[in-house]
């Protein structure tokens, strides 16, 4: 995949997901420090958001290691980051982190996930409908995602959900509703995508519709992303062609072209 989509991607991303202050998972530490024990995923996706460090800590099995703190508790913006992690048989480590305000998680995430049970196809990501709840995602899917993160901004709950690390199905929810997915790379049972004429892809103009560039590129894209908004306006990212080789990638706003990119031809 070009670099290109991946910065399309991320300023959906950006826009889907902000960080509530403090250090976050890229800065994590460098110098690995291991604890005495590394939380199931189970322990860690229980742990509610508003509970207190010596609460988390107690059902996560054992203490995390501080590695961040900033402000006074006086002054009521106390921030101390924990995490956990654990050496493995590879050589790397992986972690898990929970971030404390006044003692109230308020952000966690993790960074190693386990192989799923369920082969996602394109059909079924397709098939998950913004403002969905998560209970009808997994069933729609076929299995439960992994807890990636989740976080408490503005009075609401922003959490992403991860499928395959292979093919990096994220899917966002806000107050448990779907408010955004992206498939990164082709999922399982991808129908083939024609490779548009790069005379047609010349022809393309803002404003288009989904259904009038499909007509104008002789096939329909395969929806890579789609997110909604606060405003009730929605975003999608559709995908023509094969990655490695000729490919013409479509950002959608309000259902109107914004952006796109032709590579490979």
């Amino acid at each position: 995949m070009s670099l290109r989509i991946f910065l399309i991607l991320g300023v959906m991303l950006t826009l889907l997901c902000s960080c509530g202050g403090g250090k976050d998972d890229e800065d994590s530490p460098t110098t690995p420090q291991i604890t005495s024990c590394m939380p199931s995923r189970q322990a860690y996706e229980a742990v509610p958001l508003g509970t207190s460090y010596a609460a988390a800590a107690a059902q996560l099995g054992c203490p995390g290691i501080k590695w961040y703190e900033e402000g006074t508790q006086a002054q009521q913006n106390l921030l101390q980051q924990y995490i956990w992690s654990a050496q493995l048989s590879t050589g790397g480590v992986q972690s898990v982190n929970f971030d404390f305000r006044s003692d109230k998680l308020i952000r966690k995430y993790r960074d190693i996930f386990d192989v799923d049970v369920c082969q996602i196809t394109q059909t079924g990501f397709d098939s998950v409908s913004m403002g969905a709840t998560l209970d009808q995602v997994f069933a729609t899917l076929g299995c439960k995602g992994h807890l990636a993160r989740s976080e408490l901004l503005n009075g609401e709950v922003h959490s992403s959900y991860r499928w395959h690390p292979q093919t990096q199905i994220y899917i966002y929810f806000t107050d448990n509703y779907v408010s955004g997915k992206t498939a990164m790379v082709a999922l399982s049972g991808t129908p083939s995508s024609c490779i548009p004429a790069l005379e047609n892809t010349k022809r393309l103009s803002s404003g288009m519709t989904p259904e009038q560039a499909a007509t104008l590129l002789q096939c329909s894209g395969l929806k890579t992303s789609e997110s909604i908004y606060s405003t009730g306006l929605g975003q999608s990212t559709y995908v023509w062609g094969r990655y490695g080789g000729p490919t013409v990638y479509l950002v959608f706003y309000a259902n109107k072209l914004i952006q796109w990119d032709v590579t490979g031809y």
